[in-house]
């Protein structure tokens, strides 16, 4: 009997980098201080290029600039097949994140990601999903939420919110990431996602990035107008209103795909050591040589120095 092979998703691997010291919204704190934010991308690019090697999937990379790199640093991405894009965002001029779902790119699936990651084992992604991602740590209540709703006309997604007191802006959390990866949730909650990685089927990625746009822009500003904080368009917050906008085929990730390590909250340093799964993508934030991957990370910020630079 003949076997026919079917053809395996190829996903694009989309990251958008500014070669900057700092950024509003981002960290440089714990590992972070010790390694820039090209070096963070060519960690994550060398531990993806070692590790997921095509079983379940093909991938290539692709990385937005809105900022021009270093002749040196264009050197060293030369050396790479990553294929680099400079853009131009009307929004922002340095947050381009949004471009990863806008730029034309052929493949199957985008896989939009920070640089501060670092990938083990092939991830084993459920395509039949239009789009994936990770819980992450929500700030408000269900009440609240309806309120963002109406402010940013969007329906409400029908999941529930653990958290229940009433939150703020600065009230972000580790519980629903935790209890996530610990498999303890058995249905799908209040899609509060990390926006450290989504994963959206191609056909669907402009209609999300659309919708997620003009969500952030009000929700700009309705956080100034409700808690006077100015996030500059972060985005992170309503990523998940957006997905559920747009498709109700969601899903969370695999539990170890994106496994975030957010040191200054206790109970993320003991789930280091009581997850018991399939680790295949580090999120390290903020991670210290106290952290069992320290040295993994380390070792690797090595390797591309002396593989890279000349």
């Amino acid at each position: 009997m003949r076997i026919i092979r079917r053809k395996k998703p190829l996903v694009a691997i989309v990251i958008a980098l500014n070669d900057l010291e700092t950024f509003h919204g981002g960290s440089r704190n714990g590992i972070k201080g010790e390694i820039g934010y090209f070096d963070q991308f060519l960690i994550l690019y060398q531990s993806v290029k070692d590790n997921w090697r095509g079983k379940y999937f093909d991938h290539q990379f692709y990385l937005l600039h809105s900022i021009p790199f270093s002749e040196e640093k264009m050197a060293i991405l030369r050396k790479t097949d990553v294929k680099v894009m400079q853009v131009e965002y009307p929004d922002h001029p340095t947050k381009i994140r949004p471009m990863c779902y806008r730029v034309d790119i052929a493949c199957d699936y985008r896989l939009v990601l920070d640089v501060d990651m670092y990938a083990l084992k092939e991830p084993k992604f459920n395509f039949k999903y239009d789009a994936q991602a990770a819980y992450g740590g929500n700030k408000y209540n269900k009440e609240q939420w309806s309120d963002i709703c109406d402010y940013l006309n969007a329906k409400l997604p029908e999941e529930a919110c653990i958290k229940k007191e009433p939150g703020s802006y600065t009230s972000w959390s580790y519980e629903e990431h935790n209890l996530y990866q610990l498999g303890k949730f058995k249905k799908r909650q209040f899609p509060y996602f990390n926006n450290g990685a989504i994963l959206v089927s191609n056909d669907l990625s402009k209609n999300l990035v659309d919708t997620w746009e003009a969500y952030r822009r009000d929700y700009t500003l309705y956080v100034k107008d409700r808690f006077d904080h100015d996030i500059d368009q972060e985005g992170q917050d309503v990523m998940g209103l957006a997905i559920a906008n747009v498709t109700s085929n969601w899903n969370h990730f695999p539990r170890g795909f994106n496994f975030v390590l957010q040191e200054r909250f206790v109970i993320a340093k003991k789930l280091v050591h009581i997850f018991k799964g399939e680790l295949t993508l580090l999120h390290y934030i903020q991670i210290t040589e106290k952290n069992k991957f320290y040295g993994l990370i380390k070792d690797m910020h090595t390797f591309i120095r002396q593989q890279y630079y000349d």
